[in-house]
C-alpha cells in the first residue's frame, strides 16, 4: 500500500475543502440569475440601513456601500413568475449536482432537507391566516366573499367563454391525438411503462395500510366516546339544506321533462328522439361477438370469484357457520321496519289511504301489461311449433337429475308439516278457495264444453284413484 506523506494529506484536505457543497452550488447558481440581481438592488439599502442603525458614521459608510453595490447590478424588470421560474431552475440545477454525490452524502442531504424544514413556521403561518379569517368573519360572515366579488366580476368580464367553448370544441381531435402520441411515446420504452403500471398495486397497498392505521386509534376509543363524536358530526350536517338540494334537483328533472315534451314533435319528446340517435350511434360501433364473449368472460370470472370464496370458507368454517347462525338477525330489522311502514299506513285516515291506493291502481297500464303477457305466450307457442322438444327436454333434464328417494322423503314431512302449520287458518281460507275453484270450473256461455267436460272427468277419476 502506498503511504501518504503529510504534505500530500495536507494538499488533499485543501482540495476537499475547495470542492463545492450542495449548498454552495445552490447559492452560486442563484446569485448568477437576473432575478437575484433585482432582489439585491432592493434589499441592499434595507440591509445597510439595518446595519448602520443610528450611528452617523455607519450611515455614511452604508450609503456608499449600498450605492456601489446597486451600481454593480444592472436594473432589470422581473415579474413574479420569472422569479419563481428562476428559483425552480436553480433547484433543478443543484439537484443535478446532488445526483453526483456519494450514497452517504445523498443520505445526509436527504435527511437535512426532510428534517431541516421548520414545520413550526408553516403551522404558524396557517394559524395566523386562520386568525385573520376568523377576525374578518367575526364582524362580517361573508367578508371574504364580498371583498372577492369585484375581482371575480373582473375575471368573469375578462374571460371570453365563447372562445373557451370554441377552443374546447375544437380540441377534440387534438386531445385524442395527444393521448395517442403520449401512449405511443411511452410504449417505446416498455420497461418504463410496466414500471409505471406496477406502481398501482403499491399505491393501493399504501392506501389500505394508511386506512388501517387510521382506524387503529379509533378502535382504541371507548364506544360511548366514539359514538358521541360520530353523532356530533351527524348533527352538524344541514338536513334542511340537503332537502332543498333534493328539491332543486327534482325541479330540474321536472322542468327538463316538461321542456322535452314541449320542444319535441307531437307525441315524441325530444329526450326520446335524442336518445334514439345516441344509442343508434353507440350500437353501430359495437361488435356482437366481442360483447358476447366479454359477458361470458365476466360471468365465468364471477364464478371463479365465488368458487374461490367458497374454498376460502371451507378453510374458515367457523366464519361460515357464524353467518348461518345469524342469518335471521340480519333480516329481522328489515321485517320490523316493514311492519312500522305498514303501521304508518294503518294509522292514517282510512278514506285518504283508500283513495290514494285506488288512484295508484287506476293509473296502472293494464293494456300494456296484458299485451306483454300475450307476447310472451305467443313467443312460447312459436317456440313449441318450431322446436317442440326444446322446453320438454329442459324440464326432463331437470327431472332426471332429481333424487326421487330424497324428494319422496322430503315431501312426506314437508307437506304434512306445512298443512299442520296452516291448519288454524284453513277454516278462514278454504271455503273461499273452494268456491273460487268451483266458479272456475263452472262453464260460461261460449266455453268449449267438450274440453272442460273431459278435463273434469279426468280430475274425478284421479280423485277416485282410478287411472283413466
Amino acid at each position: 500500500m502506498t503511504s501518504v506523506t503529510p504534505v500530500q494529506q495536507k494538499r488533499q484536505n485543501k482540495t476537499d475543502r475547495q470542492q463545492p457543497s450542495f449548498l454552495d452550488e445552490l447559492v452560486r447558481a442563484f446569485v448568477r440569475t437576473s432575478e437575484f440581481k433585482t432582489i439585491m438592488r432592493s434589499a441592499v439599502p434595507e440591509v445597510a440601513a439595518q446595519w448602520a442603525g443610528k450611528n452617523p458614521l455607519k450611515k455614511m459608510a452604508a450609503g456608499i456601500v449600498a450605492k456601489n453595490i446597486q451600481k454593480s447590478f444592472a436594473p432589470e424588470a422581473v415579474e413574479p413568475p420569472s422569479l419563481i421560474n428562476a428559483i425552480l431552475g436553480v433547484l433543478d440545477n443543484t439537484m443535478k449536482q446532488a445526483v453526483t454525490l456519494t450514497d452517504e452524502e445523498r443520505s445526509r442531504l436527504t435527511a437535512t432537507l426532510t428534517g431541516g424544514i421548520d414545520a413550526g413556521i408553516i403551522g404558524s403561518i396557517i394559524t395566523r391566516m386562520a386568525v385573520l379569517v376568523n377576525t374578518a368573519h367575526a364582524t362580517d360572515p361573508v367578508f371574504i366573499s364580498e371583498n372577492a366579488r369585484g375581482n371575480f366580476r373582473c375575471f368573469i368580464e375578462s374571460v371570453d367563454f365563447g372562445e373557451i367553448k370554441e377552443a374546447v370544441d375544437g380540441s377534440h381531435e387534438d386531445f385524442t391525438a395527444m393521448a395517442r402520441m403520449a401512449n405511443e411515446e411511452m410504449w417505446r420504452y416498455p420497461a418504463k411503462m410496466i414500471c409505471l403500471l406496477s406502481m398501482l398495486p403499491a399505491a393501493v397497498n399504501m392506501t389500505v395500510s394508511a386506512v388501517k392505521e387510521t382506524l387503529t386509534p379509533i378502535h382504541a376509543q371507548a364506544p360511548d366516546v366514539l359514538a358521541d363524536v360520530i353523532f356530533s358530526l351527524l348533527r352538524s350536517l344541514d338536513g334542511k339544506a340537503a332537502g332543498e338540494l333534493v328539491n332543486g334537483l327534482c325541479e330540474v328533472i321536472r322542468q327538463t321533462h316538461t321542456g322535452s315534451a314541449l320542444i319535441g314533435e307531437q307525441g315524441l319528446p325530444q329526450f326520446g328522439a335524442d336518445m334514439r340517435v345516441i344509442l343508434a350511434d353507440f350500437a353501430s360501433a359495437l361488435d356482437p361477438e366481442v360483447i358476447v364473449k366479454a359477458r361470458i368472460a365476466l360471468a365465468e370470472d364471477m364464478e371463479t370469484i365465488r368458487n374461490a370464496w367458497t374454498e376460502t370458507m371451507s378453510q374458515r368454517p367457523d366464519l361460515f357457520l357464524a353467518s348461518l347462525r345469524h342469518a335471521a338477525d340480519r333480516r329481522n330489522p328489515r321485517i320490523r321496519a316493514t311492519r312500522r311502514e305498514v303501521d304508518l299506513i294503518a294509522d292514517m285516515p282510512e278514506e285518504d289511504v283508500n283513495n290514494a291506493i285506488s288512484a295508484g291502481l287506476s293509473k296502472m297500464d293494464t293494456q300494456e301489461l296484458g299485451e306483454t303477457i300475450n307476447t310472451v305466450m305467443r313467443l312460447l307457442n312459436s317456440l313449441r311449433r318450431s322446436h317442440p322438444k326444446a322446453l320438454p327436454q329442459v324440464l326432463a333434464g331437470i327431472a332426471t337429475t332429481i333424487d326421487t328417494d330424497e324428494l319422496e322423503e322430503a315431501a312426506k314431512w314437508i307437506i304434512p308439516s306445512a298443512a299442520a302449520a296452516v291448519k288454524p287458518a284453513a277454516g278462514a281460507v278454504m271455503p273461499a278457495l273452494i268456491r273460487g275453484l268451483a266458479d272456475l270450473l263452472t262453464l260460461e256461455p261460449g266455453d268449449d264444453r267438450e274440453e272442460m267436460n273431459a278435463a273434469i272427468a279426468k280430475l274425478k277419476n284421479a280423485l277416485q284413484g282410478v287411472t283413466p
